[in-house]
């Protein structure tokens, strides 16, 4: 059975015909192939994944041809998932079934709104919505070029396998030196040089067959919610339905979904270093370790109790060992210094289940706000902070979530200042100009709010930035890279009657009326730059967000064009 007509578009690698198939094929394979064990729910799910894709797929062939070959890709993706035998059908059924129930529910919401009025009406869906008879078809473009944009930048810089080769790499002495600056006492005069040398991953050398389209997951299917607003999945990615008459403000631009696909960077590498953990303390718990009467603060610093480095032998050992050191620091927390230091552990495997349990979305959280701070903002923290909380503050929650955001932003910031000795002096000088009266984010109704958290718990927030210090430190020793910090920094298009390449795009009259005879067609090839120029607008304007919406639609070349 052939399930999409043939698209009318052209794809650069292989011919319509053969993308028509292949995507066929691949759809058919996923309910012939899956290894998902007697979850009926899957197979259901499956069943509505092969009909949403078609709809998909046959609408967009004329109208959003880009989404067509997203299609391909994700279905591709959803395959190998659920191939994957290396879990067993009952252990692995509820996350498929999570990640198809997400993707499904994307793709019909993504089909609902962009395809709304498209040829033939009379076989379309209707929404009698405020923006448009004919759907927003529009906005949901100018979302997926954003997200194809840091989707594109990722793979360019082939992030991905550069971080697992560097994994593997010896680690010699990379050890010491990270460990040095994270844990040994500073010179108060220097600044520590480990961390403003050239990024370790950046250093890594792939092999000449290493393609960057094999390197991370597709664009995934995005849409806009009043319910979700920004949140992302593996396969799926949402943003605010304001934004769509609103994204030329700050508190509804469409530049923060920056985070949520960070998320997508970050979240399985944590995870696999946490089952790393797991796997030793399992083995642990079963040797002649397990029977030492040694306190929890000793035996918890994983394999390494006799702080003996040296038994670090890669980088991944880093990894798992700062993770470690990371999840030990928040468990202690629970617990005063006298209980602490006498309290035994019964069993090494339920304390790392338990501190992951509870801690594991709080330090992934950290990791993705120094990620998105470090490669999309470029430590800008002026517009980090101002584009960060005018989003959050329109959470109806936010009164109730204040201090956890403002703990997020001190990690955030720490990064830049984290060579330093005095990093946790220099981090609170910058919050605290930041969120001064005179300099603060306008119009952020609980500015003073935030004031008074800092200056009545800085004691908390200083021990807070201490137990982090190790999160912080794996964060700018293996996870950073200044080649993807570049790139999304970077407008590598010569902007139309400019003598040389500028970041920031002028005013739209220079495009339209610059007084030659043909009217200007202002291309992009970095959306973000874009967005954080034109969504500085203090309240919400349908006409101005049409027009940045507009923009990203149609004027966007593409990040493999841009940067290739």
């Amino acid at each position: 059975m052939n399930f999409f007509d043939p698209p009318s578009l052209e794809v650069e690698t292989e011919t319509a015909e053969e993308s028509n198939t292949q995507s066929s094929k691949a759809i058919e394979a996923i309910s012939q192939n899956a290894f998902h064990g007697k979850t009926r729910d899957v197979d259901y799910s499956i069943l509505e994944l092969k009909t949403l894709m078609a709809v998909a797929k046959g609408r967009s062939r004329t109208n959003f041809p880009e989404l067509a070959k997203d299609c391909v890709e994700i279905v591709r993706t959803v395959e190998l998932c659920l191939q994957d035998e290396s879990q067993s059908g009952e252990e692995a059924g509820p996350q498929r079934l999570d990640m198809l129930l997400s993707l499904n529910a994307g793709l019909s919401r993504l089909a609902s709104q962009a395809f709304s009025g498209t040829t033939p009406i009379s076989r379309t869906e209707c929404h009698f919505w405020p923006h448009s008879f004919l759907g927003i078809g529009v906005a949901n473009v100018a979302l997926r070029n954003i997200a194809s944009f840091i989707t594109d930048i990722v793979k360019l810089t082939k992030y991905q396998p550069r971080y697992t080769k560097l994994l593997e790499k010896s680690s010699g002495e990379f050890v010491k030196d990270v460990l040095d600056a994270i844990e040994a006492e500073r010179d108060p005069s220097t600044a520590n040089p480990f961390f403003r040398l050239p990024c370790a991953l950046d250093n890594v050398i792939l092999p000449p067959e290493c393609e960057p389209s094999d390197s991370f997951a597709p664009t995934p299917i995005t849409y806009y919610s009043g319910r979700d607003g920004f949140r992302n999945n593996l396969l799926t990615t949402s943003a605010p339905l304001l934004s769509v008459s609103g994204c030329n403000s700050v508190q509804w631009n469409l530049g923060t979904i920056t985070h949520e696909l960070s998320h997508r960077v970050v979240a399985g590498k944590l995870q696999d270093a946490y089952q790393e953990i797991l796997g030793w303390a399992e083995e642990a718990s079963r040797s002649d370790r397990a029977t030492l009467e040694l306190s929890k603060a000793r035996l918890c610093v994983l394999p390494y109790c006799s702080h003996d480095k040296t038994d670090i032998k890669n980088i991944n050992g880093v990894v798992v060992y700062l993770l470690a050191k990371t999840l030990l620091c928040f468990h202690s927390l629970e617990y005063d210094k006298k209980e602490w230091d006498k309290m035994t552990i019964a069993s090494l495997l339920d304390f790392y289940e338990n501190a992951w349990n509870t801690y594991s979305e709080e330090i992934e959280e950290l990791m993705v706000h120094l990620f998105d701070f470090y490669h999309f903002y470029g430590m800008d923290a002026d517009i980090y902070v101002s584009y960060v909380w005018r989003s959050w503050a329109v959470q109806p929650t936010i009164m109730q979530k204040l201090e956890p955001y403002v703990k997020r932003t001190f990690v955030a910031l720490a990064a830049k200042y984290y060579s330093y000795p005095d990093w946790i002096d220099r981090t609170f000088i910058e919050v605290r100009r930041i969120f001064s009266k005179d300099h603060g984010p306008k119009k952020v109704p609980f500015i003073d709010d935030v004031n008074q958290i800092i200056t009545e718990n800085e004691e908390e927030l200083r021990s807070y930035l201490e137990i982090t210090k190790h999160l912080i430190g794996l964060f700018l020793a293996v996870f950073r890279s200044d080649g993807l910090q570049y790139a999304a920094a970077n407008e590598p298009l010569r902007n139309p009657g400019r003598s040389s390449r500028q970041k920031n795009y002028s005013v739209p009259h220079l495009y339209f009326h610059s007084g030659r005879e043909s009217i200007s067609q202002p291309i992009l090839a970095n959306p973000l730059i874009f967005v954080r120029d034109y969504s500085q607008h203090e309240f919400p304007n349908s006409a101005q967000s049409a027009w940045v919406l507009h923009f990203l639609a149609f004027h966007y070349t593409g990040g493999e064009k841009g940067y290739s």
